[in-house]
């Protein structure tokens, strides 16, 4: 079986993953850090996307237990938009993704870390961009964990170079343990929960170590009742 078991640092998601859900109420899982005694309520960005440009009448926004929450209303007259969005990192980099959002309204969910994050909408398969938009995130109840993948020791960007999983299991570790005997890294190879990023983030990162030394990071989340894991980054 796959041991899994919590690091007592805190920890900042190697890679941001856009999730795409609904901008309701946070559950009520506990958080690892140390919230305020009385939580400020989450605000949702609101971003509109046309042709002609982005804009945004939010310059602030609360971030909820599970990122910044958005909602995007894509202009008739395009078949979909690709929205996309930067940050800057504590290593001066400007990391960032996108997602293609449909035309009418939708919500998004975007696990970036607090401070400045630059959005705008791109069309034709990116052969039409928009000028990005500012929206400040604000995290005053300390729901996101900024000590680094790094920190914990898993400084690699590097993806595996073979095809492993994504393994399913009716539980985080039994999906964590198909992934390990998927990999073929077996005997010996543990699981060890990093509470990293959100602390109400529907994905959790997991680091793949052998005798205390990591060799790769998994990432869970669940999809029909089961849970599925997959290979994210090797150590």
């Amino acid at each position: 079986m796959v041991a899994s078991g919590g690091f007592v640092s805190t920890a900042l998601a190697a890679s941001l993953v856009l999730l795409v859900s609904g901008c309701g109420g946070s559950n009520g899982a506990a958080t690892a850090g140390r919230p305020s005694a009385s939580p400020v309520h989450p605000t949702v960005a609101e971003l509109t996307c046309d042709a002609s440009g982005t804009s945004t009448t939010t310059s602030a926004a609360v971030v909820d237990r599970d990122g910044l929450h958005l909602k995007v209303t894509v202009g008739s007259g395009q078949n979909e938009a690709v929205l996309n969005y930067r940050y800057a990192a504590a290593d001066g980099a400007s990391p960032g993704g996108g997602d293609l959002v449909p035309v009418g309204t939708s919500e998004r969910v975007l696990q970036v870390p607090p401070g400045d994050v630059f959005l705008d909408c791109s069309y034709s398969q990116g052969s039409k961009t928009t000028a990005p938009v500012k929206v400040r995130a604000n995290d005053p109840n300390g729901y996101y964990r900024s000590v680094t993948l790094a920190a914990l020791g898993c400084s690699s960007t590097i993806s595996p170079s073979w095809a492993v999983g994504p393994a399913r299991g009716k539980t985080a570790e039994a999906a964590l343990d198909a992934l390990v005997v998927s990999s073929g890294q077996r005997p010996g190879l543990h699981a060890r929960l990093a509470p990293i990023g959100y602390a109400g983030s529907a994905f959790r990162t997991y680091i793949l170590e052998r005798g205390g030394t990591p060799w790769a990071t998994a990432v869970i989340s669940s999809e029909g009742g089961e849970y599925v894991a997959g290979l994210d980054i090797l150590c």
